[in-house]
């Protein structure tokens, strides 16, 4: 996307410090390696990528680490689908973020995959490797979760889908989005929806209906994708302008809806996101405080998440410099023995000891505001 009105792409800007002041986990899935190695397989006997340059790309995003870190608590066997899924949605924003599908064509596609998900449909010769690769990790689920727990998988993958048909409209217009129009489109394309549906499936705990609908719940789970989605346009948006000259990320939204420079667009990204990181911290101590053990232990895979998901891309070549110029380097930086070796960024630097803003105004964003009302009085 090319937009005259915006800032200049160009522009460097420095990877900020993330403030999250929740804590790392105590303990780490023990095989990572394993579930690194199953994605991978998954990728290439599924055919996910066959172009030798983006397969390259999808190895140094370090999907074993990601599912590890975000979900240490996890059951092997529920982990790798798990795993699975996140490679799979990886080779598909990969897709997107190229700008080369029209919305029309993604919205077929993507009626074709819900078909497929909620089982009003069998396969077809002219299906997608994409499609039945998802409908392959459906009925993977069906062996670790309960029919509910489908059901509300099955929604989340509704929500995300349905996000990337709007990314793609984006992806193809002359202008950026407000930042009204952008954050819940990038909330829902960010694929959180289906991975936070995974949570008591890869946990092996039930949560009610109920529960999971009570708004107070509802929106610490899409604080957590909003979460995801701010802090990976913080880190990633190096990568995706030199991969694809791509320009739709929040820091660009700001930057042409507010008429200013990149580097203080991106000052106010780090500010709207650590208002919700502390609404986050502050609704999520006050549900947990009266919940019964199974939604306290969804809750906390929702804090993991958030924390976990910042670990990982702390490391993660896939978002390194060397990664951004030049794939091949990237694959040795990968080999390095320590986080620094490997992305080019000492550790310490990666985390703000204190926030921009904890203040509890509401983003100005009308589809967001009724999360600041589930605070009690």
């Amino acid at each position: 996307m090319k937009d005259a009105s915006a800032a200049p792409a160009h522009e460097r800007v420095v990877v900020p410090a993330f403030w999250c002041p929740l804590p790392a986990p105590s303990a780490q899935f023990s095989r990572p390696d394993e579930l690194e190695a199953g994605a991978l397989e998954w990728l290439r006997l599924r055919m996910l990528e066959t172009e030798p340059t983006q397969l390259r790309r999808l190895e140094q995003a370090d999907f074993g680490d990601l599912a590890a870190l975000t979900m240490p608590y996890g059951h092997p066997e529920a982990l790798l689908t798990a795993t699975k899924l996140h490679a799979t949605l990886f080779s598909l924003d990969d897709d997107v973020d190229e700008g080369t599908v029209a919305p029309e064509q993604m919205a077929r596609q993507v009626e074709r995959i819900l078909a497929l998900l909620d089982g009003s449909a069998e396969p077809r010769a002219d299906d997608s490797a994409r499609a039945l690769a998802l409908r392959e990790i459906r009925i993977d689920l069906e062996g670790h979760a309960t029919p509910p727990q489908v059901r509300r998988w099955v929604a989340g993958m509704e929500r995300y889908l349905s996000a990337v048909v709007a990314e793609t409209a984006f992806r193809r217009s002359e202008r950026l989005p407000s930042l009204e129009e952008y954050l819940p489109v990038w909330m829902g394309a960010i694929g959180m929806a289906p991975s936070t549906a995974l949570i008591p499936v890869v946990a092996g705990i039930e949560v009610s209906d109920g529960e999971l609908d009570r708004p107070d719940v509802r929106a610490l789970t899409e604080m957590t994708w909003a979460l995801v989605a701010l802090d990976n346009d913080l880190y990633s948006r190096e990568k995706e302008l030199h991969r694809a000259g791509d320009a739709l990320n929040v820091v660009d939204v700001l930057a042409r809806e507010h008429r200013t420079s990149l580097s203080r667009a991106q000052d106010e990204a780090v500010v709207l996101r650590d208002r919700v990181m502390a609404l986050f911290l502050r609704l999520l101590e006050q549900v947990a405080a009266d919940a019964g053990a199974p939604l306290r232990q969804y809750l906390e895979g929702l804090a993991q998440f958030v924390r976990g998901h910042l670990n990982w891309a702390s490391e993660c070549v896939r978002y390194a410099a060397a990664a951004a110029a030049d794939v091949d380097d990237a694959a040795d930086a990968k080999a390095g023995g320590n986080a620094a070796e490997r992305t080019g960024r000492p550790p310490a630097a990666w985390w703000a000891s204190r926030p921009t803003d904890d203040s509890l105004r509401p983003l100005p964003v009308a589809s967001v505001r009724w999360w600041w009302e589930q605070l009690a009085v």
